[in-house]
Order: structure tokens, then C-alpha cells, then sequence
């Protein structure tokens, strides 16, 4: 695999790792970030408009909190699949040892495209056909 991506600790910025170079991908502007594969390998880019209100109904959504959690993207290459893995409900100061909630979302890059965008405490993905 040529490229691969990961997500700063303060969840705000995508990082594409491609050919020994990172390129980085804020999350914080409203057109937000585009991720698909291309012949298999991971594209990412800028999108150049938000979302329309029709793309926002026909999209698969979902929304991430980044307070109390930590989230970490990877891309199966085989599969064509973007992996988003994390715990959404970390706390340093527990009392009493208990063990995170872990969450984990797929989206097939073969068929989808997502959009990633911060929107306040949360990241909000959305995907759909291409």
C-alpha cells in the first residue's frame, strides 16, 4: 500500500500518509474533507461546497463526539473499507477502574464516498454512493 491516513490527538485535522509524505486535511471547514479510493488506493481531498440538504438525506450519517474520546481511522485495502475505531467515553479521573466503550464504523471506499466535517464537540461522517 502507497498511502494510509491517522487523525491528530485533538481530532481536528486528517493526516494522508502518501509515498513518505503527510498532507494534512482540516476538519474544521464547512465544505469538509472527502475520502474515497482510487484503483484501490486512498484519495482524499477538500471538498469544494458543503453538503446540499439533498445529499444530507440521502447520506448514511453519523456523529462522533471528540470530548471524553478519541477516534483513530484506518483504511483496509483489501476491502476498500474505512475503518473508524474509538472510545467515547474516556475519563483520566475515574474512581473506579471500568473499561471504555468501543466503537467501531465501517465504510466501503468500492462504492461510497465520505464526507468528514467538525461541527462543534463532534465529527460528523457521511457517506454515499459515488
Amino acid at each position: 500500500m502507497v498511502n494510509s491516513i491517522t487523525v491528530s490527538s485533538d481530532m481536528s485535522t486528517l493526516y494522508l500518509i502518501d509515498n513518505g509524505r503527510s498532507i494534512d486535511f482540516p476538519f474544521n471547514n464547512p465544505r469538509g474533507v472527502l475520502i474515497g479510493s482510487l484503483k484501490g488506493q486512498l484519495s482524499v481531498a477538500t471538498a469544494i461546497e458543503p453538503p446540499t440538504s439533498e445529499e444530507i438525506a440521502a447520506a448514511k450519517t453519523i456523529k462522533l463526539p471528540t470530548e471524553k474520546a478519541q477516534w483513530t481511522m484506518f483504511y483496509y485495502i483489501d476491502k476498500e473499507t474505512l475503518a473508524i475505531v474509538g472510545a467515547s467515553d474516556i475519563d483520566i479521573a475515574i474512581s473506579e477502574p471500568g473499561t471504555p466503550e468501543c466503537n467501531q464504523n465501517f465504510f466501503d471506499l468500492s462504492q461510497d464516498i465520505v464526507r468528514i466535517r467538525r461541527i462543534g464537540n463532534a465529527i460528523e461522517v457521511s457517506s454515499r454512493g459515488k
